[in-house]
């Protein structure tokens, strides 16, 4: 499943920073009608070298991270 950043990390742009995506997508298990067609993070309250975590991205009750 694609993950897609959602908003701006204003903090990190205002200090001339960039954001580094590494992970584009993430393996789950699930009934079919039930995937999305993404998954979002929220990167708009990052700071200089915060970071997202798998375990940080909150999948719905019936995901099952693979």
């Amino acid at each position: 499943m694609p993950i897609v950043l959602e908003g701006v990390a204003k903090k990190v742009t205002d200090q001339n920073g960039m954001v580094d995506q590494t992970m584009f997508s993430l393996s789950v298990l699930s009934l079919p009608d039930s995937i999305p067609n993404e998954l979002t993070a929220d990167v708009s309250e990052l700071e200089i070298n915060d970071a997202i975590r798998v375990s940080d991205v909150v999948l719905p009750r019936e995901f099952e991270q693979k």
